[in-house]
Formats: C-alpha cells, sequence, structure tokens
C-alpha cells in the first residue's frame, strides 16, 4: 500500500512538473500578467519562477511603466513638473529681468511639454536597460551565475514595477508640494537648502521603494542565475552604494 501511495504521489509531481514544463515560454505560466505583478508583492519568488520560465514577458511590465510615467507628465505637468522647473531656474543668479521671464515663458510652451512626455517614455525603457546590462555582468560574471541575459533582463522590467505602486503612493505628496522629489528616507529629517548638502544629496537616494526594487532584482537574479541571495543582495547594494555616492558628489559639485 506505501508502495502505491508513494507511486501515485510521485506520479502527481511528475505530471506537475511537466505541466509546468509545458507551459508556452512567451506566457510566464499561469494567471497572466496580473497574476505575476500580484504575485511580486505578495509572492515574489512565484512571480520570479513564472518570469524564468517565460522571459518573454518582459515587455509587459515594461510597457506598464512607461504609460505610467507618461501620464505623470502628460497629467500631472502643471501640478508637478512645472512648479518644479520654475523654482529651479528662479534659483539661478545668472537669470533675471527679460531673460528669465522668457526662459520661464518656453518652459511653459507646449513644446517642452511634449519635450517631457516623450523624454518619460523614452527614458524609462533606457535606465531599465542600463540596470538590467549592469545587473547581468555582475552577477553573470562576477558571481559566475548561469541565467541569460534575457532572463536578467525580464527580472529587472518586472522588479522595477514596483514603481507603479510608489507613483500611487507618493503622488498626492507630489501634488501637494509640487515637486516629483518626495522623500520616503532618513533625507526627510534633513533642512533642504540651497543648493543642497552632499549629505541631503547622498541620503536622498536611501528611499524605501529603491530598497524594495533592489531586494526584488536580487532576489529574482538569485533564482534564474541559480545563486545565493545574500551574495547577490549584496554584490547590488554595493554597486548601488558606488552609483549613489557618486551621484551625490556629482550633484553636489554641479550645484555648488
Amino acid at each position: 500500500m506505501a508502495q502505491g501511495g508513494d507511486m501515485r504521489e510521485g506520479g502527481m509531481q511528475g505530471g506537475e512538473r511537466a505541466g509546468r514544463a509545458g507551459a508556452p515560454a512567451g506566457t510566464g505560466g499561469a494567471g497572466g500578467f496580473l497574476r505575476r505583478a500580484l504575485d511580486l508583492v505578495i509572492a515574489p519568488r512565484e512571480c520570479f519562477a513564472a518570469v524564468e520560465r517565460g522571459p518573454r514577458t518582459w515587455w509587459q511590465p515594461l510597457l506598464v511603466l512607461v504609460l505610467a510615467s507618461v501620464a505623470l507628465v502628460a497629467f500631472g505637468y502643471e501640478q508637478v513638473i512645472l512648479p518644479a522647473q520654475l523654482e529651479a531656474l528662479s534659483t539661478q543668479g545668472d537669470l533675471a529681468g527679460a531673460e528669465l521671464a522668457r526662459a520661464e515663458e518656453v518652459i511653459r510652451s507646449p513644446m517642452v511639454r511634449a519635450l517631457g512626455i516623450g523624454g518619460a517614455a523614452i527614458g524609462m525603457p533606457i535606465a531599465a536597460l542600463l540596470m538590467a546590462v549592469i545587473a547581468h555582468l555582475a552577477v553573470a560574471f562576477l558571481l559566475g551565475g548561469g541565467g541569460t541575459f534575457l532572463q536578467s533582463w525580464a527580472v529587472v522590467c518586472h522588479a522595477l514595477l514596483v514603481g507603479v505602486f510608489e507613483l500611487v503612493v507618493k503622488l498626492p505628496a507630489m501634488l501637494k508640494q509640487g515637486t516629483p522629489e518626495v522623500l520616503f528616507g532618513p533625507a526627510i529629517l534633513l533642512e533642504r537648502t540651497d543648493p543642497p548638502s552632499f549629505l541631503y544629496q547622498f541620503l536622498k537616494e536611501f528611499d524605501v521603494f529603491t530598497f524594495w526594487k533592489i531586494g526584488l532584482i536580487a532576489l529574482g537574479l538569485a533564482l534564474v542565475h541559480r545563486l545565493r541571495m545574500k551574495t547577490v543582495l549584496a554584490t547590488l547594494l554595493g554597486i548601488w552604494l558606488l552609483w549613489a555616492l557618486g551621484s551625490a558628489t556629482v550633484t553636489t559639485a554641479l550645484r555648488g
């Protein structure tokens, strides 16, 4: 009897494996994109397991991210983007009088707004691609991972989907403050000087949603490359820390 039960159990497990293996390569498993988006929040391992099976689904989360970025610029330009641009323009001491008025007129023009929308549509895929390239080089060559770049690219695109949740959470504060720069980190405790200090620029990068994205990317890459999660996470955090230091240094020098 025990032997028969073992055979049935083994047959069921084999059937499940066969069913998973037989899933179409481009579908990412049962449930589709909405299922993966939900799993990204409540069960990220399930999400990235589906991504590993169907990496050609990378375009779905990327399309959502592009649409969200374009919508922010298109519908929130007057309330969010324009006030921040005008504030930055007013702090430039080399513009005054007629020149300042002309610059403000240009910023308010439909052409600049259209360029902003186009920049959002193009900038998001470029940023995601750069992140995917750097992450893949780190895990595939430095750590010896065995996954493909397509899998790494799909992992990054899905992990960045957290940006949509970030936009939903931060949008009320963006509209209230009139700026897309809303902080969910230690920099909120510092006084924002003009120009901002190096410490402010550095701590500004320590955002809750940034660490959420890094953690998800590390989890997904560890899964598809068959590496330890802690090793991948430490590597990505090291790369991010170098970038944060470099970004704060350059920004402080340019605005100092």
